[in-house]
């Protein structure tokens, strides 16, 4: 196939300065596995399910107290 669909879901969490790291990083996958969930779970993808391309499902998580437009966490699914 060319053609591919992609459809995005992006979310926002509030996590403390004070947090460590490893901890950051576990609730930004937890955030964007929910995201993926999300697609799903509200059909976002049954509008392109008869164009049989494939698709690929991202769920990306953004700090809501970052300083810069950077993802905390991203997430792919490919469904064929």
């Amino acid at each position: 196939h060319d053609n591919q669909v992609f459809v995005f879901e992006f979310k926002m969490v509030e996590i403390p300065a004070e947090i460590p790291s490893e901890a950051m990083e576990k609730i930004g996958e937890t955030a964007a596995v929910t995201a993926i969930r999300q697609i799903r779970d509200r059909g976002y993808v049954d509008k392109y399910r008869q164009r049989q391309e494939p698709m690929t499902l991202i769920g990306v998580v953004f700090d809501r107290n970052g300083k810069r437009a950077k993802p905390l966490a991203l997430k792919t699914v490919t469904l064929e």
